[in-house]
């Protein structure tokens, strides 16, 4: 885009439209290792099924704050 000579404010809105999508990707990755391990640890320490899933909503919600 820089080297189309694309306005700066066109070339900030695709920065930030890449960061985003990182950014969710990154979310998606963290989320799926968490929840993976909630249920390796859950099969060691009889952890329900509810709670590995209230502990995935609480880092949703927290991940969704941080931004």
């Amino acid at each position: 885009m820089i080297s189309e000579d694309k306005r700066c404010e066109d070339v900030l809105t695709q920065l930030a439209a890449t960061r985003a999508a990182l950014d969710r990707v990154g979310v998606y990755l963290i989320s799926h290792r968490m929840k993976e391990c909630l249920k390796h640890s859950s099969e060691e320490m009889d952890l329900d099924d509810v709670a590995v899933e209230e502990a995935f909503e609480i880092f949703i919600k927290y991940i969704q704050h941080v931004k």
